[in-house]
């Protein structure tokens, strides 16, 4: 997954490369199996690049809502709280520079704080969504039991008004309506089968949407 980030933030690749990682680690892992994911750790900082240098601000914000909603178990590596943008020794003890913004930090907390009240994300089934723009943008669904979360991921360098396809029945079990709430700016929409079972939302380049969905 971490190989995809650049070429995906890039430009160069499809978002189905995604669908691809995960279709080869259902052959690769047991059924059930957890995956660590990240967005840079020791050899990746120390012998590639920092994150915030390799895939930019914005990118390495998208990366890390990627990484802490698809299936598996989230790491943050020391430094990433403030996008540390230094290489680090392998041997010496560095201080996190806390004068640094603290953005990435904030979204972190969000986003395992999300991971600690809704069950979808440690253990839910992932159902991948269709969109209006399916080479740039990447949308899912994490459900388990009454837990359910949506993730819209813009990874093109333009804004774009997305249209997301949520088919209830498919996603939820029944057509029952559901309202969405986005876990960043409050953002609300309802989802009804007379309404077309979308999701509609302006997004800038590299933006994400995490909709919290309640009945």
């Amino acid at each position: 997954m971490y190989d995809a980030l650049g070429v995906l933030l890039s430009g160069k690749r499809s978002v189905t490369v995604l669908d691809e990682i995960f279709k080869t680690e259902r052959m690769q892992f047991p059924v059930g199996a957890l995956r660590m994911r990240f967005t840079t750790n020791h050899d990746k900082n120390a012998w590639d690049a920092p994150a915030v240098t390799k895939l930019g601000m914005e990118g390495l914000k998208l990366a890390t809502v990627l990484v802490n909603t698809i299936p598996g178990v989230p790491m943050i590596y020391s430094g990433e709280e403030v996008a540390n943008d230094r290489k680090l020794d392998l041997f010496e003890k560095v201080e996190v520079d806390w004068s640094r913004p603290r953005e990435v930090g904030e979204l972190y907390a969000a986003l395992f704080h999300l991971r600690k009240r809704n069950k979808a994300l440690a253990r839910g089934d992932m159902i991948r969504l269709g969109s209006n723009f399916p080479p740039e943008v990447y949308a899912f669904a994490r459900r388990l039991g009454e837990d359910a979360v949506i993730v819209v991921l813009n990874f093109s360098n333009e804004p774009r008004l997305v249209r997301v396809d949520v088919p209830l029945r498919a996603v939820f079990g029944s057509a029952e309506p559901r309202t969405a709430a986005d876990l960043f700016d409050g953002q609300r929409v309802a989802l009804r089968v007379e309404a077309g079972e979308t999701i509609v939302s302006a997004m800038e380049p590299k933006a994400c949407r995490v909709f919290v969905v309640q009945k």
